[in-house]
This record gives C-alpha cells, structure tokens and sequence, in this order.
C-alpha cells in the first residue's frame, strides 16, 4: 500500500486532486501545479476515498463528477459537466463521454471535436507535402493545422544554408524569413530554379 494519500487543494480559481504524504507537502505540490504560491492554496482537504488512486495518480474524470461533485468543461463547447449534465437549452439530460482525462458534455459534442482535430491533421498533411514538394531539400520544423480568421495552415521549415527556420502559410507565393536570412533563402531558390 502507498503511503501516499489523496489531498483536494484548492486554489483562487481551480481546484487539484494531489497525493502527497502530507497536508504541507500537498500544498506545496498544488501550489506549483496551479501556478501559484503555497499561501494562495485556500483549502487542502484530505479526501481517503481517492486513496486507492495514489499508485497511478490518475483519477477517472467520470468518478471525480458521478462519485465526488466535481464539474469539469466540455472539451469540445466549454459547457459544464456535472453529475446533472443538464442540456437547459432543450431541456434535457445528456450523456457525458469520457476518453481518458477529456470529457465531452454529449456523443454529438465529441464527433465535432473530432472532425475539427481530423480537419487539422488534414491541413497539417496537406502544408506539410505542398512545401515539400515546392522545396526539395527542407526539413520540416513544425507544422500547423489551425486555421481561423487570422491565420492560415502554415509549415515552418529549415532549408541548406539557412540558420534560422523559414514560414510558409498554405497557398500564398511568398515565404516568411528572417531579414538577416534573406541572401541564404534566396540563394537556396536560385539553386532550385536551376535544378529545375
């Protein structure tokens, strides 16, 4: 049996199961995983229901909100997630999905999530072959799916000679590069021109 025990430390805002030894330690641990001082935790209340946790630190969202009272926001729509899920809306229960730690308030809630991360790795992909094979020869760094109203997929890559990473945002002509970089990128272009 662990002698770790169950704590609920409570900060200004957001509240944290942590299995700790002690109260002191408890709140030391919260306080750094809230993000604020050891005098900012406003509670620290032992819960030994939540003991049986203590060897995997990992409590399951569902028992924290069916077995404890606990809320937490839908992953998809940011709608509280209690033991009610009450849809006031359409005046009607919902059943919550659980996946791992991530709750969804209802089956519908979690699909369009799901779409919407599909739809991200979809651009990723889609950045990610058009700069490969409109510049042989880069490595890509990082590339990014997230498309709003400010922002387009974009790739960020290396390419020979340069030292810093260039960005390319999917379907414009141009690339973004540091200023002190110029002379390397273009230099790198001409040479593709010329192979081609």
């Amino acid at each position: 049996m662990s002698e770790l025990k169950a704590f609920h430390a409570q900060g200004d805002e957001y509240g944290k199961i942590i299995f700790a030894k002690s109260h002191v330690e408890a709140r030391r641990l919260a306080a750094g995983e809230l993000g604020c001082e050891f005098q900012e935790i406003e509670s620290c209340r032992r819960i030994p229901s939540l003991d049986q946790y203590a060897a995997t630190g990992k409590i399951p969202a569902k028992d924290l909100i069916e077995d404890h009272g606990w809320w937490f926001e839908c992953a998809g729509c940011s709608t509280r997630v209690d033991s009610d899920n009450f849809d006031y809306a359409n005046e009607q229960r919902r059943e919550a999905v659980y996946v791992d730690d991530v709750v969804y308030c209802c089956q519908s809630c979690k699909a369009s999530e799901d779409a919407r991360v599909a739809e991200i790795m979809r651009l990723e992909d889609e950045v990610t072959a058009t700069a490969l094979e409109k510049w042989p020869g880069i490595t890509i760094v990082h590339a990014n799916g997230h498309v709003n109203r400010f922002q387009n997929a974009f790739v960020d890559f290396s390419y020979p000679g340069g030292k810093y990473s260039a960005r390319w945002n999917l379907g414009e002509e141009t690339v973004s590069v540091v200023a002190t970089e110029l002379e390397a990128w273009n230099a790198f272009a001409s040479r593709l021109k010329r192979a081609a």
